[in-house]
């Protein structure tokens, strides 16, 4: 079975030119963003990039996506294709409040906004479940921010891409930035969270889903929760379990993904955390939450190996309608 690292090892020097810029590259782009380097402003080619992703150990607190950006790092560092291609203003952001990354990339007339989901650090985690009783979450809201600084009012080539936690934030960003939502082609969210049932009913967003492209895997896990439009395109991955969230693993033919049918799991998943959720009082869900995620005892910056257990033994007490609420994580 190909994967998006077959795409690049065939595709590493065919230009532009010759095979034009499509959702492949977009999701390399999204996987770059995860890249375990220090933040940086000024413009760097991507050779350089890869090169520097090379010579830089991993951190403590990475998790399993900052490995497979290494590896598309070694398979792309004299890479033809991309050898214009530049990389400026990322950001990455771990504090008590979020965990938040960002970055810019721009080749030929293609310029692609990447947000990166959640790490390996305990406050993203906490921020996944803030989507579902939180809008905007900090972490949406940075992201407002740094796409109305790094979009020009007359573009007309921009793609807002983001896996997992990072592809909610690129549909919030579309949702949120006014006029400025013109210069974008496509939101493309790779098997990430959908939006409460207030937003998602908002006009806001009803103007801009139809440049939204959800790619999930086969029994998406993330993907399916909250609110999303219907049209998505799910994908075979070659790992199981959790795993398949990883889109480094999603079954590739040519540009395109290989489309799957839906599972029964992922149209649980989803009924479950929107009519579901649409039951339990927001504020009081909040209230829950936080409560147990004090009751981890854990730093918020802290690495993670996430135990569901721990997340329900936190619950034990909680009013049975709330409880309800929290069985996605069973």
């Amino acid at each position: 079975m190909n994967t998006i690292y077959d795409y690049l090892k065939l595709n590493k020097d065919v230009s532009i030119d010759e095979n034009p810029w499509n959702i492949m590259d977009n999701l390399l782009c999204a996987i770059m963003v995860y890249m375990d380097i220090e933040p940086f402003e000024s413009e760097i080619k991507f050779n350089d990039l890869c090169k520097k992703i090379i010579d830089t150990p991993l951190s403590k607190i990475t998790w399993l996506m900052a490995p497979k950006v290494k590896e598309v790092a070694e398979i792309l560092v004299d890479s033809k294709r991309y050898e214009d291609m530049i990389a400026y203003d990322f950001v990455r952001i771990i504090n008590d409040d979020t965990q938040f990354g960002v970055v810019t990339f721009m080749l030929s007339n293609v310029k692609v906004i990447s947000f990166e989901g959640t790490d390996g650090t305990t406050i993203g985690w906490y921020e996944n479940f803030r989507l579902a009783y939180q809008y905007p979450t900090v972490t949406q809201t940075l992201g407002i921010e740094y796409a109305n600084n790094h979009i020009d009012d007359n573009e007309n080539n921009v793609y807002l891409v983001g896996h997992s936690k990072g592809g909610n934030i690129a549909m919030c960003v579309l949702m949120e930035i006014g006029k400025k939502n013109e210069a974008v082609i496509n939101a493309i969210n790779f098997d990430g969270p959908g939006f409460m049932l207030e937003e998602f009913n908002s006009q806001k967003y009803k103007d801009i889903s139809d440049k939204i492209i959800n790619i999930f895997p086969q029994g998406s896990y993330i993907g399916s929760l909250l609110y999303n439009k219907t049209e998505i395109t799910y994908v075979r991955s070659n790992q199981k379990s959790f795993y398949i969230h990883y889109p480094t693993s999603w079954e590739v033919e040519g540009n395109n993904f290989s489309p799957v049918e839906e599972t029964k799991l992922s149209i649980y998943l989803n009924n479950l955390t929107t009519t579901g959720f649409d039951k339990v009082n927001r504020k009081e869900t909040g209230k829950v939450f936080e409560a147990a995620f004090k009751g981890m005892d854990k730093d918020n910056n802290s690495k993670i190996k996430f135990s569901y257990r721990d997340l329900l033994n936190a619950l034990n007490g909680t009013k049975r309608e709330n409880l309800k609420a929290f069985a996605l994580i069973r």
